[in-house]
């Protein structure tokens, strides 16, 4: 849109020269249209040649950060040509899929000329994120621009690529977690039939990306089919928790994702996941619940230390909501058919946290923050 702009400017810019000409019978002014005239020609076979050698991509250089941390991401802009190029706009696109959101920034550069050796400029943005959850980094699109900044043409598609994946985490706060006896009796005593080998480890599955090293048997090829995306069914041997958490959102997910919507999800998320690190940091082991939009299914993974809370985090990108007439917690026991630890917590969408079934904490208000760090929660 706004090449035509420039070239529908420039023509009109042109005839302006012409109609002066011819008003004035001034043989100068026919001069400069024409100089005007063929140095738009010019600048149209340089900018087509410079679309068939930049290259840009985008390069990522960490993909895990916190919430109000920017994140070095590398913009590596190629020149193969023999010519330099005299300027180069980069769109870059945010996707946060998590919020249904999508967020454009503008980037410029210059690349000398390559001759046999490609021209290069790499560009480290500092990437400060709109929200927490995983977001996806793409160049959009790019222009490249005659030395006048005048004339504008776009890169060839193909050209253009890289793709940056980011998960950012949400602030974490320390929750005071009462760890009751029968809970920490119930994960020892478990573990303990474990090795004199009086239970065996129960096995679930759960539907996840492909990714490099998994086995051919193991891909899910409906569900590849019907993703366009290789899925792999997951072999998970669970030992067995004392504390089940469902991550219950209810029919809010169903609502057009607006500004309050993104405002009340990224609490929710801070206090699920603060919930989950002080159970890690306390020791205790606890299984985490959710509903997958994308599989539409029921997931489920076992805690048991810290890191293993960074890894549920990157799972959560398709977060939704169990379908209607079923809770999650229903919906979990249609598909496990077994027991659900010592105690059941459930984190709702107006930040209420139950156990079993009754409530136990609240986290409406302004600081929520500190609604955290001083309701005890016994488990």
């Amino acid at each position: 849109m706004w090449c035509m702009r420039r070239y529908v400017g420039y023509i009109l810019l042109i005839a302006i020269t012409f109609y002066m000409a011819v008003l004035y019978r001034s043989t100068a002014f026919i001069l400069v249209g024409y100089g005007e005239a063929i140095a738009g020609v010019l600048m149209i076979a340089y900018l087509l040649y410079m679309a068939g050698k930049v290259t840009v991509h985008i390069l990522p250089s960490a993909d895990l950060g916190e919430a109000g941390q920017r994140l070095p991401v590398d913009l590596l802009v190629s020149n193969q040509g023999r010519l330099p190029v005299g300027k180069v706009k980069v769109r870059i696109q945010e996707r946060y899929p998590m919020f249904g959101e999508k967020r454009t920034t503008v980037f410029y550069a210059t690349v000398p000329g390559g001759g046999r050796r490609a021209g290069e400029t790499r560009i480290r943005l500092g990437f400060l994120p709109k929200h927490s959850g995983r977001i996806v980094l793409q160049v959009k699109n790019a222009q490249i621009f005659d030395f006048l900044g005048m004339l504008s043409f776009p890169i060839f598609r193909k050209r253009m690529g890289g793709e940056a994946i980011l998960s950012i985490f949400p602030e974490k706060v320390s929750v005071p977690i009462v760890v009751e006896r029968n809970t920490r009796d119930y994960a020892q005593e478990k573990e303990e039939q474990i090795v004199r080998g009086e239970e065996q480890p129960k096995e679930s599955w759960q539907i996840r990306g492909y990714q490099p090293g998994d086995r051919l048997r193991d891909i899910h090829w409906k569900l590849t089919a019907k993703m366009e995306d290789i899925m792999v069914n997951e072999r998970i041997a669970e030992i067995g928790c004392p504390v089940y958490m469902f991550l219950d959102y209810g029919k809010v997910m169903k609502r057009r994702r607006t500004k309050a919507f993104a405002r009340n999800m990224e609490t929710y998320l801070e206090i699920a996941l603060s919930i989950s690190f002080s159970l890690a940091e306390n020791g205790c082991p606890h299984c985490l619940v959710w509903y997958d939009a994308a599989v539409q299914d029921v997931r489920r993974m076992e805690i048991r230390s810290e890191e293993e809370v960074y890894l549920f985090f990157q799972k959560l990108e398709n977060f939704g909501t169990a379908p209607e007439g079923l809770t999650l917690e229903e919906w979990h026991q249609e598909k496990y058919r077994g027991n659900c630890g010592n105690t059941r917590l459930t984190l709702n969408a107006a930040l209420q946290c139950l156990r079993n079934g009754q409530l136990v904490a609240e986290y409406q208000g302004k600081d929520k923050k500190e609604l955290l760090r001083k309701q005890e929660l016994f488990v």
